[in-house]
């Protein structure tokens, strides 16, 4: 009788450790979504940023010392999140979301799901260790924080390409207005994709517009 307790309880205990490994087993993998990482840009309150900006020649005040522009974020991911990057986890990349299924990494770009062109992603790794979203032609993403309107430095620079990629920059410390009216019509837009300004302490001190296709 009393072996038969024993046998009794062993099979109970056996039981129960399957039980375990059956319900560890069952449960669904946790992935997380990969998100740019968020903006610290008070637009009310711009004290010092480094960012993407649309604006016309006719956006600026001269009178006023003024200039109106919309500004913009690039999409920058953490770079430890997409060297651990694991297929299943969501990427949020432009406007899609991305089910990642596969990587692929050749140097300093990371392919997701055969790129851009088969509804996946191109991520390249920067000089801070962090990744850029990568579109066609180089461009990254950015995502809008805003109109505003900001003073313009008294020492403002503008640093402008020139009508082809070979072209040497032109670097404008003085006569400002002169120069963005004469400029030709095409360029009298500037767009995200190719203009960055400086601002610091709140005023814009420098316009830095790119060569772009």
């Amino acid at each position: 009788m009393r072996k038969l307790f024993c046998i009794h309880k062993l099979l109970k205990f056996a039981c129960a450790i399957v039980a375990i490994i059956i319900c560890g087993c069952s449960q669904k993998v946790k992935h997380q979504s990969i998100k740019p990482i968020p903006s610290n840009v008070n637009m009310r309150d711009i004290v010092d940023a480094k960012l993407a900006a649309e604006f016309t020649v006719k956006d600026f005040d001269w009178h006023n010392n003024k200039l109106h522009l919309t500004l913009f974020l690039e999409n920058i991911y953490e770079g430890k999140i997409i060297d651990a990057v694991q297929p299943g986890e969501t990427l949020f990349f432009a406007d899609d979301t991305i089910i990642v299924k596969d990587e692929k990494i050749d140097n300093d770009i990371i392919t997701i799901n055969n790129g851009i062109e088969e509804g996946g992603a191109y991520l390249q790794k920067r000089n801070d260790g962090n990744y850029r979203s990568l579109l066609l032609d180089d461009h990254s993403v950015y995502t809008e924080l805003g109109e505003t309107t900001l003073n313009l430095s008294t020492n403002l620079t503008i640093i402008d390409c020139g009508d082809n990629p070979e072209d040497s920059y032109d670097t404008i410390r003085t006569s400002h207005k002169q120069y963005l009216d004469g400029v030709k019509e095409y360029k009298k837009e500037f767009c995200s994709l190719n203009t960055v300004v400086t601002i610091k302490n709140g005023v814009v001190t420098t316009i830095t517009r790119r060569w772009i296709p």
